[in-house]
Formats: C-alpha cells, structure tokens, sequence
C-alpha cells in the first residue's frame, strides 16, 4: 500500500470518528482515565467502551480497528520499514497527512471569503489535520507496541478536536461581532 492510499483511508477513518466521538454525551472520563490504554484483542476494547458508556460502540470499535488495519498494512508492507523508528514513521506520516489536506483546502474559496470565515476555515482545517496526525501517531506507537492502540488516547485527541473546533466557532462569532 502507498504512503498516498494509506493517508487517504487514514483521514476518511479519522474524519469518521471525529465525527461519532462528537456526539458522545455520557463517557464515564474515570474510566477512561484509568484505563491501561492498549487493547489485546477487538472484543476487549468493546467491553472497555461499553464500561465507559460510549453509546457507538460497534462504530467506534470498528472505526480503531479499521485505523490499527491500515496502519499495520501500511507499516508492514514498507520495504524500509525494518529500520524506521516509531518516530520516524509517525514523521513520514504526518508530513503526508498535511500534504494531503493542504491539498483539499480550497485556497480560492478562502480568498473570496470575508476575514472572519476565512479564519474559521484555516482554524478548522488545523482542528482536522491536528486531529488525524494524533490518531495517527497512537496507531503507530500500537504498531510498534504490538496492541489495539488507544481509545484514552483517541477520545483525549477527540475532545482537543472538539475544543478546537468551538474555539474556532467562538472566534468566528466574536469577529462578526466586531465588524
């Protein structure tokens, strides 16, 4: 598989969750604070989201599994990769992932827009890019960890995306406001 194909399922996956993980409401955070993080085995981390009170748990289960799939097959099939640092990978990929999301930012529509959407725009894009590149880095650490990755992890980086993106929401307002 390519650095190119991977980062597209990778950001389709990660654009997915994003979106279920927003409309948690009832996560018990207790739990997921004091959760060992890495996952064995697909049924494991089911159980552990449905102790966590996360309503989607198929959704969201199948979702990290799907990202520990591409991420695996990605890693594995590298002729390099024998020799690529945790590190280095989580480097590689998120030089792609701003690649690619720079190219699906629509720089003219940007330019047309008013100084306050314009803001929001870019705001959002970096909420999706910072959002993709920290479950990205998850799904290599539980490469070379050998486990299922982490759903503390995943909902920790879920919530920043969702600040991120009300942030970005309220300075938009605020800029409005202020015309």
């Amino acid at each position: 598989m390519s650095l190119e194909k991977f980062t597209e399922k990778h950001i389709d996956y990660t654009n997915k969750l994003s979106s279920i993980l927003k409309n948690e409401k009832n996560v018990d955070m207790n739990i997921l604070e004091n959760s060992k993080g890495v996952f064995n085995d697909i049924d494991e981390l089911k159980m552990f989201l449905i102790e966590s009170e996360i309503e989607q748990v198929e959704e969201i289960a199948n979702l990290l599994l799907q990202i520990h799939n591409n991420t695996d097959t990605f890693l594995k099939n590298l002729t390099f990769s024998k020799s690529l640092t945790e590190n280095e990978a989580i480097q590689i990929i998120t030089n792609e992932i701003i690649w690619q999301l720079n190219l699906k930012l629509d720089r003219s529509s940007l330019m047309k827009a008013s100084d306050c959407q314009r803001a929001y725009d870019i705001a959002m894009y970096r909420c999706e890019r910072n959002f993709a590149i920290g479950v990205a880095g998850l799904a290599v650490s539980a490469f070379f960890t050998f486990g299922l990755g982490s759903v503390v992890g995943a909902t920790v980086i879920a919530g920043i995306a969702a600040n991120c993106g009300a942030e970005a929401l309220s300075d938009y307002n605020d800029c409005r406001e202020a015309l």
